[in-house]
């Protein structure tokens, strides 16, 4: 994923190795987190006229690595914007395969963690929404586009 948010033209992408989660890192929602990964950038904010840049690190979390069946939750948490102290986004990454087959599902979904209660919740959520859309949509072309 590095490799997409660089061609999307986010700025000072840097990256962990994949390594095994330590203390309470080792669970996520009740499930168990088999290696762990972090990228941090800062993603450019387009149409926004009080926002240019937005610091985000994606928190990666391996849940299932299976022959047929990969699970990865990724938690995004942004700085420096206004309200975004309130809460995070959640995607759920998961590609699935039958047995014996060259081709795979891949089907990302997301929700917002709160973690604390905002009047702007309405406006966050629709923007979350239309972003979310944009950046899974660009992904598939992206992946599309590089024969995968």
């Amino acid at each position: 994923m590095t490799k997409f948010f660089e061609m999307r033209g986010e700025l000072n992408v840097s990256t962990t190795p994949w390594s095994d989660p330590v203390g309470e890192d080792a669970k996520y929602d009740n499930q168990t987190v088999l290696r762990t990964k972090i990228i941090k950038m800062r993603v450019q904010i387009k149409g926004n006229p009080f926002v240019k840049e937005a610091p985000t690190t994606k928190i990666f979390k391996l849940i299932e690595n299976s022959e047929n069946k990969i699970v990865l939750k990724v938690l995004n948490k942004t700085t420096d914007v206004p309200y975004c102290d309130s809460f995070a986004v959640e995607e759920e990454l998961l590609i699935a395969s039958l047995p014996a087959t060259k081709c795979c599902v891949f089907r990302v979904s997301y929700c917002i963690r709160w973690y604390k209660s905002t009047m702007m919740k309405g406006m966050i959520k629709s923007n979350t929404d239309a972003e979310s859309e944009k950046s899974a949509n660009a992904y598939k072309q992206w992946i599309i586009d590089n024969g995968h």
